[in-house]
């Protein structure tokens, strides 16, 4: 095997252990019940990897607001127009839309009798 190759992937191999896999990393900061059911989450996130924090520790802010049903289940959805205040250099994609409910089933309709001939 050439020296220089071997080199080169034994150098490759200590910049991907220094560096590590990327992930996003999320923090909580405030949390706030609005009202008896409703509650804002704040949170940070960055991407980080193992070792290094990949976007030199700049993060963006995010705020979401949670419904907590009756089995205490939560129900978030992103608050978009606060995070685009609260990072206005980011590109922040408009949330997906929620499910449409499924409509009902309506029964089907009974056909018509056939008319009578006449003659």
């Amino acid at each position: 095997m050439n020296k220089h190759l071997s080199m080169a992937v034994v150098a490759f191999g200590l910049v991907l252990s220094v560096l590590g896999c990327g992930s996003s990393a999320r923090y909580v900061t405030a949390e706030h019940w609005h009202d008896d059911n409703s509650f804002f989450i704040a949170f940070t996130e960055y991407n980080k990897t193992s070792y290094v924090v990949a976007s030199g520790g700049s993060s963006t802010a995010h705020v979401i607001l949670c419904r907590a049903g009756a089995d205490n289940t939560a129900s978030c959805r992103p608050q978009v127009a606060v995070d685009r205040l609260l990072n206005p250099d980011e590109e922040i994609a408009d949330p997906q839309p929620a499910p449409a409910a499924e409509p009902s089933p309506e029964p089907a309709a009974e056909p018509e009798p056939a008319a009578e001939p006449t003659s």
